[in-house]
């Protein structure tokens, strides 16, 4: 591979070499310095975000999020139309597609969704609200990870 740089007086020519060796299918395309030693290993990542209503744990471990949210549900407010106020999953963490999720509220499951936004919705209207609220749920992320 040759070097490329502004004001090269043969950059066409340099460019076009560059690609003809990288499509070269006699090229060699072995991991020379490659080491294995039999562990997986990824960037794994685990985040307390604080919400309007307390406090939510995020892991990441590569594409996969885990979540849970353990709190009083006197402390969330549900909209007419399903939101349940104070609570986006954050940027890093947000779903791929539109997500279900657990809720066990007053020893009965249910379900919420979160959508591509991160937005938490009601699905259901009869959650009690003199109980703790519990949200627990997984999903595949395109996020960037959050710095």
């Amino acid at each position: 591979m040759e070097k490329i740089f502004k004001g090269m007086e043969n950059g066409p020519e340099a460019i076009d070499r560059n690609f003809a060796e990288l499509v070269d299918p006699k090229r060699d395309q072995a991991f020379h310095d490659l080491k294995v030693d039999g562990r997986l290993s990824g960037k794994a990542t685990r985040e307390v975000v604080q919400m309007d209503f307390g406090p939510a744990i995020f892991w990441r471990f590569g594409p996969l999020v885990l979540m849970y949210v353990s709190v009083e549900y006197k402390n969330m407010y549900t909209s007419s139309w399903g939101y349940m106020g104070g609570f986006m999953v954050p940027a890093g963490y947000r779903p791929v597609e539109k997500t279900v999720v657990n809720v066990i509220n007053n020893f009965k499951t249910t379900q919420a969704t979160i959508d591509l936004n991160g937005a938490l919705m009601a699905t259901d209207s009869d959650y009690n609200s003199n109980t703790m609220l519990e949200i627990q749920g997984s999903w595949m992320t395109n996020d960037d990870y959050r710095i």
